[in-house]
């Protein structure tokens, strides 16, 4: 992405210094980040900064057809867990199709910007971006992020700390119905 002259980009850390575990046997959404997980600091979001976010892994399933939903999100930490809760969805895949056969290793890859429209308790991020989804070791299958007009639009308090995270719900439990993420990154471009 080719910035404005005087335009800054702020990289938001920390960093996973290792990819993520792999998560399966389960079918409740689910945060599947590499630890630790970048951070908006408190009031760090300003009117007109876009917030872009981008995450990879793989995903494996068995037969039977399961389906698997991708997603970014806002959490809060309450000081002890390492994963924070998920508060509020950035974006939600639909239900990806794994197909009537095994795969194993499949690539995928998210990227989201959103723009931040409004500050305070009660702010805005208006966006949108696209999931790369992995039909075999070679080909994808992108579709848009979130699914409509309506979910664009997000409700975000920039006065507390968000943590931003990736989450998954596969809609059978399964031991290879898998999923790892190797990285997320966030940047605020202003």
């Amino acid at each position: 992405m080719k910035l404005a002259a005087g335009a800054m980009v702020e990289t938001l850390g920390p960093y996973a210094n290792l990819s993520g575990l792999a998560f399966n046997t389960f079918t409740t959404k689910k945060d599947v980040s590499p630890l630790p997980i970048p951070k908006i600091p408190p009031s760090r979001l300003s009117i007109g900064d876009i917030l872009k976010i981008e995450a990879e892994g793989e995903w494996s399933c068995t037969t039977g057809s399961p389906t698997l939903v991708f997603g970014l999100y806002l959490g809060t930490h309450d000081g002890t867990a390492a994963v924070p809760a998920i508060v509020t969805d950035l974006a939600l895949s639909s239900a990806m199709a794994c197909g009537a056969s095994a795969l194993v290793g499949m690539p995928w890859r998210l990227e989201w910007r959103g723009k931040c429209i409004k500050v305070g308790a009660t702010g805005q991020l208006l966006g949108g971006g696209d999931l790369e989804f992995g039909t075999s070791l070679t080909a994808f299958s992108s579709v848009p992020i979130p699914i409509t007009k309506a979910l664009r639009t997000v409700a975000i308090s920039t006065i507390v700390e968000n943590a931003i995270g990736v989450s998954a719900t596969w809609s059978a439990s399964n031991a290879a119905n898998e999923i790892i993420t190797y990285a997320i990154t966030a940047s605020i471009l202003t």
